[in-house]
């Protein structure tokens, strides 16, 4: 029974390491099976408790990722996005019109600029020579924020999925779409600056074997021989029996 509970704690150990990425819930789980193991008396199970031991000291080295904080700032990154600005394109005059069309040119320049004073504080006005073929309005500039989110919520989808392709194509995606929409303030470069640093971060550690233990469980029938042979081979050096001297005999003195 004892060997049996020892047997699903290394299962469970290693179901949550390579399934989960649990290093402390696996790290609980081999230390409780050496303990049960420690219990059972067994003398076969000294090498899987020696395997045990080492696969603690393996999981020690690794380097866990937080993943909650990584969330808790992607988090924050989407309340910020509300605070960015977006480009509001606006094109200057075109030359080589006739008059009457650079009349009307101008009238859509009074509207746009009428559009742009409603929208201040809203989104950035970026000034291009090239003519625009439609006014951005508050409706479209709120999509573009919301397509950053989503964005966004892909980052937290692969970090949770601890996929490292996903997460890394998931930051540059928003890197991209963020230069193309924003406007390039300090607010955009900090949040730029902020993807940079988790694009760093490597979300999926690369976790040591621990199933040896377990396999080595599962054999014990073999460990027993191989045990009861060092047993067999090596006896127990037994202590020399004590050698009882006879007691000295005093010659009689002869009468004179």
């Amino acid at each position: 029974m004892v060997l049996a509970d020892a047997e699903y704690l290394l299962t469970v150990a290693n179901q949550r390491l390579h399934l989960v990425g649990d290093v402390a819930t696996t790290r609980e789980a081999l230390e409780a099976a050496d303990q049960r193991l420690r219990e059972s008396g067994d003398a076969a199970v000294f090498k899987v408790r020696e395997q045990i031991a080492k696969e603690v000291a393996l999981l020690n080295g690794v380097s866990v990722p937080d993943v909650v904080g990584i969330y808790a700032g992607i988090q924050h990154l989407q309340d910020e996005v509300e605070n960015l600005s977006v480009f509001l394109p606006h094109a200057g005059k075109q030359p080589g019109k006739a008059s009457a069309t650079n009349d009307l040119a101008e009238q859509g320049h009074d509207i746009l600029g009428g559009v742009a004073k409603q929208l201040e504080g809203y989104v950035v006005i970026r000034h291009t020579d090239q003519p625009v073929d439609a006014i951005l309005t508050p409706e479209e500039a709120h999509f573009i924020k919301q397509q950053l989110k989503v964005r966004l919520e892909m980052i937290e989808i692969a970090l949770v999925q601890q996929n490292d392709t996903l997460f890394a194509g998931s930051i540059s995606d928003a890197i991209q779409w963020l230069k193309k929409n924003f406007a390039e303030d300090k607010s955009t470069e900090k949040f730029i600056g902020e993807l940079d640093k988790l694009g760093k971060v490597q979300i999926r550690s690369q976790y040591p074997d621990v199933s040896t233990s377990l396999k080595m469980l599962k054999d014990i029938g073999k460990l027993r021989i191989e045990t009861d042979k060092a047993v067999f081979n090596n006896p127990p050096a037994l202590a020399p029996a004590a050698t009882e001297s006879a007691p000295a005999v005093t010659p009689a003195l002869s009468q004179p």
